[in-house]
């Protein structure tokens, strides 16, 4: 199925897999799509986008920590 997705033939994708061969930029584009990730986390392993999204989080965690901090005393 994610060989149709994108657009290549089984062996093709299998040899992506076993990285003989790495997908073109649009097979690239296809693949991280339908895997859900982003092309940069198809090539390092990392994910500015949910590093970012991870900061984020932390730093409403630490606001409402502090807020409740206040109702509490």
């Amino acid at each position: 199925m994610a060989a149709e997705v994108c657009g290549v033939k089984l062996t093709t994708f299998q040899s992506w897999i076993r990285k003989d061969y790495y997908p073109t930029i649009l097979g690239g584009y296809a693949l991280a799509r339908f895997l859900g990730v982003t092309v940069e986390y198809l090539v390092t392993g990392k994910d500015k986008e949910a590093k970012n999204q991870i900061e984020t989080v932390r730093a409403m965690l630490k606001e409402a920590e502090g807020k409740l901090g206040k109702i509490s005393v």
